[in-house]
């Protein structure tokens, strides 16, 4: 898969194309039946705004009355932009995003929108130590799952290197430090009853790489939220997400959850994204 540069994120219509695989969509093969049209899932972009150097703030998408977000993320422009946070608000979605460089950057929220309702759980606050990573996670209500997910940080310059749905169903993220004082961090994750398929997909990321990978739905199916892990990072900053959100408009290997990831470790890392995929 092509490597597409963060730097694409600074014009409105890039920072939409970025977090779009690099494949060609594919078209239906001759006479193949056509897939059930999903009821539901329309991702919404928020406006561009700027992230000042050294500073802090939030982007914002929001979802059209009478719908509420199943998922969200957005995206960050250049090296030493990071994702410090990302949950929704009311029938919005928020990006928490901070500048450790000394120019200006820029941002914008993303969130999925749909009619269906979701319960709404925050797990237990996590502290991460100066410098150092900690693991939060949120759990669903019995007879839940994992609709999409993120995390609600005490303050800024946190970055994400896991948010996604782990192997026993809980809502999972890790988190980097980039703050010489303790920071506090909450995994926050909306469920959903109706049935979902999780879909993954790797690559390795070399050392000082950084890269984009798509988890695509199957045909018939729309991303409800989504994220990204590199199971091996370990230490500050690790590998940093600096862009996560849907395709549901896409198709074929264009249709699902994009992430873009940087590794700032000493070795390769695998970096695996998955989607969360639903005819509801």
């Amino acid at each position: 898969m092509a490597r597409v540069p963060i730097v694409a994120l600074l014009s409105a219509v890039a920072l939409a194309a970025t977090v779009t695989a690099a494949s060609p969509p594919q078209a239906p093969a001759a006479g193949a039946p056509a897939a059930r049209a999903p009821l539901d899932h329309t991702g919404v972009t928020g406006r561009i705004i700027d992230v000042p150097a050294r500073g802090t703030v939030v982007a914002t998408a929001d979802c059209p009355a009478g719908t509420e977000p199943s998922g969200g993320g957005g995206g960050t422009t250049g090296q030493g932009t990071l994702i410090s946070g990302s949950a929704p608000s009311g029938n919005s979605w928020n990006l928490t995003v901070s500048n450790l460089t000394g120019e200006n950057k820029q941002a914008a929220g993303y969130v999925l929108c749909t009619h269906n309702t979701h319960a709404r759980v925050t797990g237990p606050v996590v502290t991460v130590p100066a410098g150092g990573t900690a693991t939060a996670f949120a759990s669903c209500p019995s007879g839940e799952h994992p609709a999409g997910g993120g995390f609600v940080p005490g303050r800024g310059f946190l970055s994400a290197s896991a948010m996604y749905t782990d192997p026993s169903g809980r809502w999972k993220v890790t988190v980097a430090n980039n703050d010489g004082a303790a920071q506090t961090v909450s995994a926050f994750v909306l469920c959903t009853p109706a049935p979902v398929t999780l879909r993954e997909s790797s690559r390795v990321l070399a050392v000082g790489e950084q890269a984009h990978e798509t988890a695509a739905c199957a045909d018939g199916q729309r991303p409800s939220g989504g994220g990204g892990y590199a199971a091996g990072s370990t230490g500050a900053p690790g590998v940093v997400i600096s862009s996560s959100r849907g395709l549901p408009e896409g198709t074929g290997p264009n249709k699902g959850w994009t992430v873009f990831g940087k590794n700032n470790t000493a070795s390769p890392q695998t970096f695996t994204v998955q989607s969360i995929c639903t005819t509801f």
